[in-house]
């Protein structure tokens, strides 16, 4: 086919370009979250995320609870955040374990 004596744009041949595959987010655990029972009992508290079942067997127990319950449990009357500093970093105590589910 003629182009009524025109040139013709170049044309690509280069390959089109494939955009890099967005990179999979990579699973991180939640936080764990440290709170201290200031009640006189003690207290049984369910993550309504996570579904586990904590249990602060008496006043100053200190657990480490998943990140996802963390808001529920600081509006639990008796039960304080403790800020990271203050958190012991080894495992949870024996008297302040989740309970079995």
């Amino acid at each position: 086919m003629s182009c009524c004596g025109r040139t013709r744009a170049p044309v690509d041949v280069r390959p089109p370009r494939r955009e890099a595959p967005a990179a999979e987010p990579q699973f991180r655990p939640p936080a764990m979250v440290t709170f201290e029972y200031t009640g006189s009992t003690r207290l049984l508290a369910d993550g309504p995320v996570t579904r586990r079942r904590y249990r602060f067997e008496h006043t100053g127990a200190q657990l480490q609870v998943d990140g996802r319950d963390a808001a529920s449990f600081a509006a639990i009357p008796n039960l304080r955040r403790v800020a990271p500093s203050d958190s012991f970093s080894a495992a949870r105590t024996s008297s302040a374990a989740p309970a079995p589910t």
